[in-house]
Parts: structure tokens; sequence; C-alpha cells
């Protein structure tokens, strides 16, 4: 395998916030390598055990098998020989990268949301790694990820999980403003060109036209579904049309419901609140949360059975 000088970009914050459409926008330059998401290398980077051990619990990861790519043997060997987890990661993108005609370049994007959860355990494996932290209204993330079958099943749940993963972002931003730098959604869509302008400055690479398009990322068909905007984008560019659906999507209740949940969250980061004083949940609205994540998840558990088994 070719000498490896390679450098990562993670894209993170919470799920529904837009993190494959910029990941798909980064990966329109030159120089990047984008890789479908790839929760393992985030899942792993703390791991204190025998490193031939972790190589091979990356290579039989569900994520890796999505990425359809075929491995041969003497690949699996000099992957599972790599001397350290940098090295393990870097093998395998630089593999995906022949794989799909880019070998050249020097740079690797993960767009996995949840690696803004891990940013201190990738530093320490990755210390000139840079790290794209994706805001966008918990709302909007809310109206997208309800319509989804999988992840949390109430608004209540979801607006826990944007809340969580925004103050992991909000937190690695304080401690290491050198590499983390904090983009809106919202101003992705409606100005790409200053925003990719002010990113690749950031991320020490020059701006190209083709960031504008959107069409820098191989959609594996297994999550082709889950990101039907990005496909339909793919043929114009960048699209304002999911802003506001959230507004007639959810309910005013669930509007109200996400709002109290979160406290002041939505406005520190720019977002107007529609309630004043948004209600607490009543008693029955409680019980509600429990019955729905669990009927919910157990409908969407029987849903993945049934894909797999296709």
């Amino acid at each position: 395998m070719e000498k490896l000088d390679k450098r990562p970009i993670f894209v993170g914050g919470c799920d529904r916030s837009g993190t494959t459409l910029l990941a798909s926008m980064i990966g329109g330059h030159s120089d990047v390598n984008c890789l479908p998401e790839a929760q393992f290398i985030s899942r792993y980077a703390g791991a204190q055990r025998d490193i031939s051990s972790v190589a091979a619990d990356v290579l039989e990861h569900r994520r890796f098998g999505l990425w359809q790519m075929p491995v041969s043997q003497e690949d699996r060997e000099d992957i599972l020989a790599s001397q350290d987890y940098a090295t393990l990661i870097h093998k395998i993108a630089s593999l995906y990268g022949r794989h799909h005609n880019r070998p050249e370049q020097r740079i690797w994007l993960d767009h996995a949301p949840n690696c803004i959860m891990s940013v201190e355990a990738l530093l320490r494996v990755f210390p000139d790694a840079k790290f794209i932290h994706l805001v966008r209204d918990g709302r909007a993330v809310a109206a997208s990820w309800l319509g989804m079958d999988w992840g949390p099943r109430h608004i209540t749940t979801v607006a826990d999980t944007w809340a969580l993963r925004l103050a992991a972002g909000m937190a690695a931003e304080a401690k290491y403003p050198e590499s983390v730098i904090r983009l809106k959604y919202e101003n992705v869509v409606t100005a790409p060109e200053q925003e990719m302008e002010r990113l690749s400055d950031f991320l020490g690479i020059s701006f190209e036209e083709d960031m504008l398009l959107a069409r820098g990322l191989v959609l594996p068909s297994r999550s082709a579904s889950t990101h039907k905007l990005l496909k339909e984008n793919g043929k114009t560019g960048v699209s304002t049309s999911a802003l506001d659906k959230w507004k007639t999507t959810l309910t005013q209740r669930q509007i109200e419901l996400f709002e109290h949940r979160t406290g002041d969250l939505l406005g520190l980061v720019g977002y107007d609140l529609l309630h004043t004083e948004p209600r607490a949940p009543s008693k029955r609205e409680s019980v509600d949360v429990l019955w729905q994540e669990f009927s919910g998840r157990a409908r969407n558990l029987l849903k993945k059975k049934k894909r797999q088994s296709l």
C-alpha cells in the first residue's frame, strides 16, 4: 500500500442536521476523499487493546460492510498489520479512495454525526484533524428525524439528543478553537459560497466551485433513501427547500414541548422561539413519551430485520 500522508476532517453534530450535505459539498474539492459515514472511527478511537484486534473489529463492523467495498486478501493483511490506530484508519480511507478512483487525495473526511461526541479522543489519534460542528434548528431536526424509521420516536427525546450533541460541540469549540469550527445549516444552504470560502480557509484548502454542487459523496445504496434530498440536490446544487418545513410538519404542541425541553439553547445559537412561556408536559404526555419510544422503536426494529432479510 502507498506511503500514507493523510489528514482527516470530521463533520459532526446532531443527526438530521445536514452533515451528509455538507460532507458532499466539501467532498467536491479535488483534494478531499469523502468517506461514507464511519461510526467505527470514533467508536474505536479510545480502544486500549491490541491494534490487530481493533482492526479485525473494524473490518467486520456493520457500517464498514455498508460501504460495499471489496477488500483483497493482500489489503486485509496490510490493514491487520497496522502499527497504530491512525495508520489503520488512514489505510482504510486510502483503500476507499482507490476503489472510487480518487487515490491521490491528501485529505479524507468522515461525517458520522456522533463524532462530535469524541473530539478529544479523536484529536489524540489525529492531532492535525479539523472538526466542523454543524448546527441546525432543533425543531427542524425533530421534524426530519421523526419522519425516519430509526432514532428517537418522540419530540422530547429528539430534544434531549439535540441538546446533548449541541453541548458537546460547544464544549469542543471552547477547548479546541484551532481545531473546531461551528457552521449553521441555515447559512450553508442560503449563502453556500460565502460559507464554503470561510470553511475552506479554516481547513487550509482553496475554495473550488465544485464544492457548491454537493456531489462529492458516493451514497451507499442502503443509505440513499435516508438522504433523498441530497440525491435531488445533486442535479442542481444546494437547496433551501427544507428550511421551514418544521413549522408545518410539527404540531404547535410539539414545538412548544421542544422549546420547553431545551430552555435557552435555541436562542443561544440564534434561533427565535415561537413560545415565550412554553408549558411543561402533562403527566399524560410524560407517560406518552415512554410509550412512543417503546412502540416506535419496536416497529423500527421489525422493519430493520425485514430489510436485512431481503
